[in-house]
């Protein structure tokens, strides 16, 4: 079944297979385990299902998933639950989601390009995945030239038939600095983009997720809000939900930091009146005296938290929300 019609936005020509979402070069960015293939999996099946996801239109069509790097019958059990939990609501698939293993597959070496050429030829695919980027070169990451070179492979691939691609990349070691400083390697990958997004973990309990932030990084046409998504799923099959807007700090640390300072107030009722010392004083909280303080600050600005003057010119602190905006709608 040959492609339909891509979304297309005014600003420029950027196809879209998730309106406003996920079109042309799209990157996700994160560490691992903590969502990125079970997000990117979980739109190739929606795409290939024509349903909407996160609120956003789909237009549909073949898709193909290129991997190199996860087992094989991981890849398959999660698609047979996602594909499970498309149909356990009712919807159809029409089109194919097609796994292609390709370990011998090098963006800047057109010579491994052969058989990825023929299956791309033979599904005329409205979307390719590729997960994960380092699986598929062989160059220096940190050389922006030789980076940009991958990038042109991809969208050599792209261009078979006017394809959309959604690529995964891990993030440096880095834990502070924005997005780009913490993607890994150079940032020609990264201008080479017309959407990317930054995935987090949110909420985990006895290492399985449960609740994951998706993060748009700034681009010229649109920039949707950052918004949480809910994983529910069973033995069998695997749903990923719209859980509301997402209110995150662009490092990371910080991002924890305020998120655990907020539940100190959230999770005792009566809700307690803090000092700064009184957290510091607290060594299971492992955190210096001028994070909790840039932390109280940042809650503040965001309105979550304020606060009345004490003795010996000490704020104490106070919660102005009864629901946190990291974990809940």
């Amino acid at each position: 079944m040959r492609n339909g019609k891509f979304f297309h936005r005014n600003v420029n020509t950027i196809n879209y297979v998730v309106d406003g979402l996920v079109g042309g070069f799209t990157l996700v960015g994160g560490i691992p385990g903590d969502g990125k293939s079970l997000l990117v999996d979980t739109i190739a099946y929606h795409v290939a299902a024509g349903v909407p996801i996160f609120g956003q239109q789909v237009q549909s069509g073949n898709v193909m998933i290129i991997d190199s790097d996860t087992d094989y019958p991981v890849l398959r059990d999660r698609g047979v639950r996602i594909r499970a939990g498309l149909t356990g609501q009712g919807y159809r698939i029409p089109y194919e989601v097609d796994f292609q293993y390709r370990s011998g597959l090098l963006l800047e070496n057109q010579a491994t390009w052969s058989g990825i050429k023929a299956e791309i030829l033979s599904l005329k695919p409205i979307l390719l995945v590729f997960d994960h980027l380092a699986c598929f070169h062989h160059f220096n990451e940190n050389d922006a030239g030789q980076m940009t070179r991958v990038a042109d492979g991809i969208e050599e691939l792209m261009a078979l038939e006017n394809s959309c691609a959604l690529v995964t990349h891990h993030l440096n070691k880095m834990e502070k600095g924005t997005f780009y400083q913490r993607l890994r390697g150079s940032g020609a990958i990264l201008a080479k983009t017309q959407a990317a997004y930054e995935v987090r973990t949110v909420q985990k309990t006895s290492g399985k997720l449960e609740k994951i932030g998706v993060i748009p990084q700034s681009r010229k046409d649109i920039t949707p809000t950052p918004f949480r998504v809910r994983i529910d799923e069973s033995d069998t099959w695997l749903r990923m939900e719209y859980d509301g807007r997402y209110r995150p700090v662009d490092d990371p640390i910080t991002d924890k930091i305020c998120h655990d300072l907020l539940h100190q107030f959230l999770d005792f009722q009566p809700a307690p009146r803090l000092t700064v010392k009184d957290i510091v004083d607290d060594a299971e909280k492992g955190v210096s005296e001028v994070e909790v303080r840039a932390g109280f600050r940042m809650l503040e600005d965001m309105g979550c938290l304020g606060h009345d003057a004490g003795p010996h010119n000490q704020y104490i602190y106070k919660s102005r929300v009864t629901r946190c905006p990291w974990c809940q709608p």
